[in-house]
């Protein structure tokens, strides 16, 4: 079954537009937007991924890495669910270490 076969059998003529002009001006805004989404918070989570130290992680960080080009779920996730909380900080404005 194509792909074809199957947006006649929803009723959508087209599923697949093949150039950028052929978008509505809605479509590519959309696109736009949710592209700048998924660079940035792939960004961030990289960047706080290279910076934290291995203890402040949850799991492997050798795993994280090749979660984060799962979009957009493994930036999320990672933002989420794959950070432990910071140490808390003292006086001097530093993290305590035990």
């Amino acid at each position: 079954m194509t792909l074809a076969t199957v947006a006649r059998a929803i009723g959508r003529e087209s599923v697949h537009h093949s150039r950028w002009s052929d978008l509505s001006t809605r479509d590519r805004t959309a696109l736009v937007v949710g592209t700048a989404a998924e660079i940035t918070l792939t960004a961030i989570a990289a960047a706080d991924l290279y910076r934290r130290p291995a203890s402040q992680v949850q799991g492997l960080k050798a795993l994280w890495w090749p979660a984060l080009a799962i979009q957009p779920a493994g930036p999320l996730l990672y933002l989420l669910a794959g950070r432990r909380p910071d140490e808390p900080e003292t006086r001097r404005g530093r993290a305590r270490r035990p």
